[in-house]
């Protein structure tokens, strides 16, 4: 999918989505919006934040490196984000459902 495979890209965006589906932004919003009740800016932050969740309790890497695999350069703004979707800080939500030692 083309949102999976822009995930590490910090550039990716609305736009660029509109773009590789030869849309404009407010017709691929409106019809994302009848499909998915999901503007398209909110479904590249589920799949983020999902992603960014798979990795933390999947792999032993670093937030600061799981940050940037998502599309995030600042680590400060990943953890900020992770937290309103988790409602948990990154390395909270690793210590509790981690799958790797």
């Amino acid at each position: 999918m083309i949102i999976d495979k822009n995930l590490d890209n910090e550039f990716f965006d609305v736009p660029s989505l509109a773009r590789q589906v030869h849309m404009s932004v407010s017709q691929l919003n409106r019809k994302l919006k009848i499909i998915i009740n999901l503007p398209a800016g909110k479904l590249i932050q589920r799949f983020r934040m999902e992603h960014a969740a798979m990795l933390l309790v999947q792999s032993q890497d670093s937030v600061a490196q799981i940050a940037c695999q998502v599309g995030f350069l600042n680590q400060a703004h990943f953890c900020r984000a992770f937290k309103r979707v988790y409602d948990s800080t990154p390395s909270c939500f690793r210590k509790r459902y981690c799958l790797v030692k």
